[in-house]
């Protein structure tokens, strides 16, 4: 899955908690569930497909895809979740994910630094990165209040999902095949 489906991902599941009027937590952990699954499916995609390359950074892709498909399916198979054990979930899994983000881009640019004249390459990677430090801001966020009632958390998430999701279709932008005039 690339970056700009995993932006329209994390837009599509921000903007639904966010607009989900009065969400419980039960509605909100199969949401949390399903989003990570698919956010799990991306990563983990991203890790198998990119084995052709040997600069990237598998590994962290993998591993970030599977703690997202745990989330999913501790949130999926067990919805009567409490809104503590909820928190506390959440709040782990997007630090996890951010900072096996950071590795990931950390480790592709000591493996394979961009070219100096390659810029949008460069502001693509970072802005990856500015996406992992996003998210463990919203895990530490959350985790500070974890008696946080279900709108609350709603919205704590909704928010890291939209400021991720712009962070992440700038970086596709960035990222894509082809440069625009100004990238040298």
């Amino acid at each position: 899955m690339t970056v700009a489906a995993r932006g329209v991902l994390a837009l599509l599941f921000g903007l639904s908690v966010l607009l989900w009027p009065e969400v419980s937590v039960p509605g909100l952990a199969v949401a949390v569930a399903f989003y990570a699954v698919l956010v799990a499916a991306g990563l983990v995609g991203t890790g198998v497909t990119d084995a052709r390359d040997p600069h990237q950074p598998r590994g962290a892709y993998l591993v970030a895809g599977l703690c997202s498909a745990l989330v999913g399916l501790m949130s999926l198979l067990w919805p009567q979740i409490t809104g503590l054990a909820l928190v506390v979930l959440v709040g782990a899994w997007v630090i996890s994910i951010g900072l096996l983000e950071l590795t990931a881009v950390l480790a592709h640019l000591l493996g394979d630094p961009a070219p100096l004249g390659q810029r949008r390459v460069r502001l693509g990677r970072g802005l990856i990165a500015l996406a992992g430090s996003v998210s463990v801001i919203a895990g530490i966020v959350v985790l500070l209040r974890p008696d946080a009632e279900a709108d609350a958390l709603a919205t704590v998430l909704g928010v890291y999902a939209l400021v991720s999701a712009a962070v992440l279709l700038a970086a596709a932008w960035f990222l894509r095949p082809g440069s625009p005039p100004w990238s040298s």
